[in-house]
C-alpha cells in the first residue's frame, strides 16, 4: 500500500490502525496478522462510508473475480483494490493493486498461483487524495490438478496402486474417489509428498478412479481413471469318482452384489487338467464352476488347476489357482464269473486243502486289484437262496466253528497277486488294456495268520474239520471300492481222519477176539457143568 501525507493528529493515526487490525484479523482462516508489514493510509473519517458485500465471484487456478456493493454516495472519484498472499501464519506480502472507475463494481485479479490465499481490500478514493475505511477479506484460488496420475494394478489382486506429481502451488491434500460397477462410492486421502499411494480393489471388477487436489476447501478438476483388477485367485477343490472329476471353488465365486462384493468378478474359467507321467495340459473353458470333468481313469492320479479371467481393456487379465491333486477312486474289479470252477485242482487232507484260484477271473481293468479275501462256510450253514459270501460281516475263522449263527468267515487275506500281506499291489498304470489276476492257489486251514492292507482286521486261518463239507468263494477289491465276489463253489470234503479209522478197526478187532475168548470160556465152563451132573 502507498504511503499517504499525515493530515490528522496521532490519535487518528492510531485508531486508523486499529480499524484495520479489526477487520483484518476477521479473515477466514488466519488468527492474527502480522502488523510490521502493513502500511498506512489516511482515511477522511468525515466520509465514512465504503463498499459492502465483498465477494468472490468466480476463481480459477490463477485468478480471483471479485464484486461489491458500492456506496449510495457518489463522492468518491475510484476504487483502489490491493491484494496481499498469506503464507500459513496468516502473514501477508504485498502483491498487487489497481486503481479502478467509481462505475466499476468487480474486478478479476490475475496472475496469481494455484490454491493459496489471498487477502484482498477495496476502498474508495477521493479527490482530496484521501481514502475510505477499507473493505478486507480472504479467498483462495482454485489448486491445480496433479500431473502424470497413473493407476496400475497392485501387487495383490485387492489392491489398485496409484502414482502422481504434485502440481504447483498450494496444496492441503489430495482427495480419491472410487467406485466399482456403480457400486457404494468410497474415498481415501492422501498427503502431500510422497506422490502415490495405495487403495483397496475388488478383484475382477472395473473401477473409476478419481483424483482431486484440496486447498482451502477447494477441489481442483478431476483426473480419472479407469481399470480393472486382476481377479481373484480361484481356491479349488478336487472331488473324484472312478470316472470323473468334479472341480469346484473354496473361494472366488463370482459376486454380483452391487454393495461392495468381498470375493470379485469372474467373466469365464479356464480348467486345466492332466494325467500323471504326462506333459500337456488339457485346457477347458468352463463359465462357472463347479465344473464337470469325465472320461478320466480310475485309481490314476491327476493335477488340475484354475485361472480366472476377466475381460480388461484391450486384454484379458487373470489369476490361477495352485496346482491341486486328486486320486480317482478305483471301480469294482471286472469280473468273469461265468468261467469260475473253484474246484478244480483243489487237494484235499484232513484238516487242509488246497484251494485253486483260476486265472482271469478278476481284472484291473477299473483299478488294481488291491485286495483278496478267501471265504469259507459249510452248506448246511447257508441261508437258502444264497449264493456267495455275505459282505456285512467280515469273521475270522477262527470263531466258525464255535459260533453257529455265523454262516461264513474269512481265512485268508492276500493282496492282489494271491501272496499273502504284506505284499503290495500292482503299480498304477494305463487300464486301456486290462490285465487279468493270475492262477493262485491259497491252502486253507494251515493256521497262518493274515490281515486286511489297513491294518485293522486279523484273519486266523483255522485248520479245517476231517471229512467234512466245505465251500470257498473269493472276494476282490480296487482301493477304494467295496469286494466283489464269487460265487460259493461246489461242496469240497476233507479227507477221513486215517488214525483214527485204523484205532477204531483194531479196537473192533480187539473187542471181537474179547467177545470170542469169553464165549468160548462160557461154553467151555457150562459143558463142564453138565458132565459132573
Amino acid at each position: 500500500m502507498r504511503n499517504s501525507t499525515f493530515f490528522y493528529p496521532k490519535f487518528l493515526q492510531l485508531l486508523v490502525f486499529l480499524i484495520i487490525a479489526k477487520y483484518t484479523s476477521q479473515v477466514h482462516g488466519i488468527d492474527s496478522v502480522n502488523t510490521d508489514d502493513i502500511q498506512l493510509n489516511v482515511f477522511d473519517i468525515s466520509k465514512s462510508i465504503s463498499v459492502t458485500n465483498l465477494t468472490a465471484e468466480s476463481q480459477t487456478t490463477n485468478s480471483i473475480n471479485v464484486g461489491w456493493i458500492p456506496p449510495e454516495s457518489t463522492e468518491f472519484i475510484a476504487y483502489r483494490v490491493e491484494w496481499s498472499s498469506l503464507d500459513l501464519y496468516g502473514k501477508p506480502t504485498f502483491v498487487g493493486s489497481s486503481l479502478l472507475g467509481n462505475s466499476t463494481i468487480q474486478y478479476n485479479i490475475t496472475s496469481l498461483t494455484p490454491g493459496c490465499i489471498y487477502l484482498v481490500s477495496v476502498e474508495l478514493s477521493f479527490a482530496n487524495s484521501t481514502y475510505s475505511q477499507p473493505t478486507v477479506d480472504s479467498f483462495p484460488t482454485i489448486p491445480a490438478t496433479v500431473s502424470n496420475y497413473f493407476v496400475n494394478l497392485g501387487p495383490q489382486t485387492t489392491t489398485l496402486y496409484l502414482t502422481w506429481t504434485d502440481p504447483i502451488g498450494c496444496v492441503d491434500y489430495f482427495m480419491v474417489y472410487y467406485t466399482c460397477l456403480g457400486s457404494e462410492t468410497k474415498e481415501q486421502m492422501f498427503a502431500l509428498g510422497p506422490g502415490w499411494g495405495n487403495i483397496p480393489a475388488i478383484p475382477g471388477c472395473n473401477h473409476t478412479v478419481d483424483m482431486y487436489t484440496v486447498s482451502h476447501d477447494l477441489y481442483s478438476a478431476v483426473q480419472q481413471a479407469n481399470i480393472t483388477a486382476r481377479p481373484s485367485e480361484p481356491e479349488i477343490e478336487l472331488v473324484s469318482t472312478s470316472t470323473s472329476i468334479n472341480i469346484t471353488l473354496i473361494s472366488g465365486e463370482p459376486n454380483t452384489n452391487p454393495v461392495w462384493p468381498t470375493i470379485g468378478y469372474v467373466d469365464y474359467y479356464e480348467v486345466n487338467i492332466k494325467q500323471e507321467n504326462t506333459s500337456d495340459f488339457n485346457t477347458m473353458i468352463a463359465d462357472a464352476l463347479p465344473c464337470h470333468v469325465g472320461n478320466v481313469r480310475p485309481n490314476t492320479n491327476y493335477t488340475a488347476f484354475v485361472t480366472a479371467f476377466v475381460y480388461g481393456d484391450g486384454t484379458n487379465l487373470n489369476s490361477s489357482s495352485p496346482l491341486s491333486n486328486t486320486m480317482t477312486q478305483s471301480g469294482e474289479p471286472a469280473g468273469n464269473f461265468e468261467t469260475v470252477n473253484l474246484n478244480i485242482n483243489t487237494k484235499s487232507s484232513m484238516h487242509t486243502f488246497d484251494f485253486f484260484l483260476e486265472a482271469n477271473v478278476f481284472n484291473d481293468k477299473n483299478g488294481p486289484i488291491y485286495e483278496m479275501l478267501v471265504f469259507v462256510s459249510k452248506p448246511s450253514r447257508i441261508s437258502p437262496g444264497s449264493v456267495g459270501p455275505n459282505l456285512t460281516y467280515l469273521y475270522s475263522c477262527e470263531y466258525f466253528e464255535g459260533n453257529v449263527d455265523w454262516e461264513e468267515c474269512v481265512a485268508i487275506a492276500a493282496d492282489g497277486y494271491g501272496n499273502l500281506l504284506p505284499a503290495s499291489a500292482r503299480k498304477r498304470r494305463s487300464f486301456d488294456n486290462p490285465i487279468g489276476n493270475p492262477a493262485v492257489s491259497f491252502v486253507i486251514g494251515d493256521e497262518t495268520v493274515t490281515q486286511t492292507q489297513d491294518a485293522r482286521t486279523q484273519f486266523v486261518n483255522s485248520k479245517l474239520l476231517p471229512d467234512t463239507a466245505y465251500i470257498v468263494a473269493v472276494g476282490a477289491r480296487t482301493r477304494d471300492s467295496g469286494f466283489v465276489v464269487t460265487n460259493w463253489s461246489q461242496p469240497i470234503r476233507t479227507q477221513v481222519d486215517v488214525g483214527l479209522v485204523v484205532g477204531l478197526s483194531i479196537m473192533g478187532v480187539v473187542i471181537a477176539v474179547l467177545l470170542l475168548v469169553g464165549g468160548v470160556f462160557l461154553y467151555q465152563k457150562n459143558k463142564t457143568r453138565k458132565k459132573t451132573w
